[in-house]
């Protein structure tokens, strides 16, 4: 009886830490990912979530911002116009158009084709 008990208690993860780093592994190795934690050359600052759920754009230490399809994530476009890191972006709440701020000492405003709308200045 003793050893039964000792048998099922091994193999239930909240018992037993070998189980439980067992059975995550299992469940880990039927992870399919589809987008890394880096997706730029440099880390990500900033990520937001297109009003519909089809896209998502992210922003990084390089400057560059881009837009990606959802839910199969596919790059769609770069946005380019910061000389310093980017440190956020957001997506209108109303229009398809995006928002990024930079260490630079501004916030740009794009359409989602990643045409430059205007340019803000001294945005802290």
């Amino acid at each position: 009886m003793r050893l039964r008990r000792a048998q099922r208690r091994r193999n239930d993860p909240d018992e037993d830490v070998d189980a439980e780093i067992d059975c995550t592994l299992k469940q880990a190795a039927n992870l399919n990912l589809e987008l890394s934690e880096i997706g730029d050359d440099r880390l990500l600052t900033g990520c937001s979530v297109s009003r519909d759920g089809k896209m998502i754009a992210t922003c990084s230490l390089t400057g560059a911002s881009k837009l990606w399809s959802m839910p199969i994530v596919k790059k769609v476009s770069t946005f380019k116009g910061h000389t310093e890191r980017a440190t956020d972006v957001a997506y209108s709440p109303v229009h398809n158009h995006l928002a990024t701020a930079s260490a630079d000492r501004t916030a740009k405003y794009w359409n989602d084709q990643g045409s430059l709308l205007r340019t803000f200045e001294g945005h802290v």
